[in-house]
């Protein structure tokens, strides 16, 4: 059985890691076997790119299609580098990128007989309770459940979060009677992340990076 340990990385310009993944290209100094160097990295996610847009069915020879990111449209921080480089999103044509089969298979396409469902791009908002308003609530995004959360529990928002109040949420009068807060949260120069030392983000890295997410 062929497994991580038999990939020649030194050759290895991008690859899958197993399970729900992204494509990420084998740059030098963030992949954990890097081969490419980071001067070629976006020659690399442009060749994939145009490889996704040639991408047939074999069965049917039409394009799988669908959207597909780059990990510039997807991240932003300082660890953005980690994450996938190429994130093709077909799901609405009914395909799954996913990458199960491992080294036991060579075809790009193949037929699902064990998924039948699977995450959308578009999900689904409920709420209820007081000071939430009756209707429909367009435009809201992921990164917004925070802060709104927050607001709703009377805390004050910090001002480095990426998303904002659902102000279409809360009934008329709402932000009147209480207003959104925020708080400034100063940035962490010490090198730790979430009070985690250097080795112990370094173990939790090791540890993602044996199961395939980075």
């Amino acid at each position: 059985m062929l497994g991580l340990d038999d990939v020649d990385w030194e050759n290895t310009r991008a690859y899958a890691p197993f399970g729900w993944s992204g494509i990420y290209v084998n740059t030098r100094g963030i992949r954990p076997h890097g081969s490419v160097d980071p001067a070629e990295r976006e020659a690399v996610i442009e060749a994939l790119l145009a490889r996704w847009e040639a991408l047939t069915n074999p069965h049917t020879g039409a394009a799988v299609g669908g959207p597909v990111y780059t990990n510039a449209e997807m991240y932003s921080g300082p660890y953005a580098q980690y994450g996938p480089d190429v994130m093709p999103l077909p799901l609405e044509a009914g395909y799954m990128p996913v990458c199960f089969f491992g080294f036991t298979s060579k075809r790009p396409v193949y037929e699902n007989n064990t998924l039948f469902g699977n995450h959308r791009m578009a999900g689904v908002l409920l709420a209820h309770g007081e000071g939430i308003q009756p209707g429909v609530v367009a435009d809201a995004r992921l990164t917004d459940m925070a802060p709104t959360i927050l607001h709703l529990l009377g805390q004050s928002v910090p001002d480095d979060v990426d998303g904002q109040v659902i102000s279409g949420l809360l009934a008329p009068g709402e932000l009147d009677k209480n207003p959104v807060t925020t708080r400034h949260v100063e940035p962490d120069d010490s090198g730790s992340q979430d009070g985690l030392t250097e080795a112990e983000q370094e173990e939790i890295r090791g540890k993602l990076e044996g199961l395939g997410y980075l």
